[in-house]
């Protein structure tokens, strides 16, 4: 298993690069396959069950998550055990744009890993979102539920909701809203 999930991961990074193109039959349906992105993508498919649910649980007031992606369990007043959400997706933010809700960890398991295989999990992909105080040029954004951090070329095709930061040291290191999400 760990060499078949190597060479998926040297396949991702060189399509990621620009070395080697992308299947031309399938339309990717995520964001586009950068170096960041396909270090994700294989950062999931080597981690062990126990430690994709690690990263990927909610936790209040700190980072988490794969990428964008992260589950919970239930909560008061919700019917199913776990969700599996997308954070950049519309409300309710399900990976299977509803509420995401899963009845087994083993679903659980298997969901996070398909979201990351397909790059779901990877920074959205830039968008123009025209508010005044974007800025231009180069720009780190954050995740207000996972606190992921996302560079993007200009501050307006980052996504409208996500803070702004000049450095990606800057973004990692601002403070978690418990607010959000």
């Amino acid at each position: 298993m760990k060499a078949a999930a190597s060479l998926c991961c040297i396949a991702v990074l060189l399509v990621a690069a620009g070395v080697i193109a992308a299947d031309g039959y399938v339309e990717h349906p995520g964001p586009a396959v950068t170096p960041d992105c396909a270090g994700l993508m294989c950062d999931c498919q080597n981690m062990s069950d126990a430690d994709l649910l690690a990263a990927a649980m909610a936790q209040p007031e700190a980072p988490f998550g794969i990428g964008t992606c992260y589950f919970h369990d239930q909560c008061p007043g919700c019917s199913c055990p776990f969700y599996v959400k997308v954070s950049y997706f519309p409300d309710p933010s399900g990976y299977d744009g509803g509420t995401g809700c899963l009845s087994k960890i083993e679903d659980v398991i298997q969901v996070l890993r398909d979201l990351c295989a397909s790059g779901t999990c990877c920074c959205p992909a830039p968008t123009p979102y025209y508010k005044s105080d974007c800025g231009t040029g180069p720009i780190w954004a954050r995740d207000p539920i996972t606190g992921s951090c996302c560079y993007y070329n200009d501050g307006c095709e980052a996504p409208g909701t996500w803070d702004l930061y000049l450095t990606e040291e800057d973004c990692t290191s601002a403070i978690i809203d418990p607010t959000h999400g």
